[in-house]
């Protein structure tokens, strides 16, 4: 937001930050019951990816890096997850889950790269 940092115009923080967007909106659509527990996984796993992603993006070593990018990686695997049950609980639509599926598994693949380069 203030700094003009070089890692804000890549793919891989712009997909992640928009990932970030997308399940805040989808978790204010949440049963009144789940949000307390469900929403604040979710949010809370989705700024954790992302800010790990960032921290990965300014690293210079190569072994920390990876860690970062591997604990991202993760957390996307958790939202993943977790989307799932909502969708067999039918709390959410996969209707619902498109702008979060158009960021989630390219931001996945993206890290993927990264992490074997």
């Amino acid at each position: 937001m203030f700094l003009q940092l070089a890692y804000k115009n890549l793919d891989l923080y712009t997909l992640s930050k928009k990932l970030v967007f997308a399940c805040y909106e989808l978790t204010q659509g949440l049963p009144e019951e789940e949000r307390t527990h469900l929403t604040q996984q979710i949010r809370t796993t989705v700024v954790s990816a992302h800010l790990n992603i960032v921290r990965a993006l300014f690293r210079k070593s190569k072994k920390k890096r990876n860690k970062l990018l591997k604990t991202a990686g993760r957390c996307l695997q958790e939202i993943d997850a977790t989307l799932e049950v909502l969708l067999e609980l039918q709390y959410i639509h996969k209707e619902q889950l498109e702008e979060i599926e158009n960021s989630l598994l390219p931001c996945f693949q993206l890290l993927n790269k990264l992490l074997k380069a």
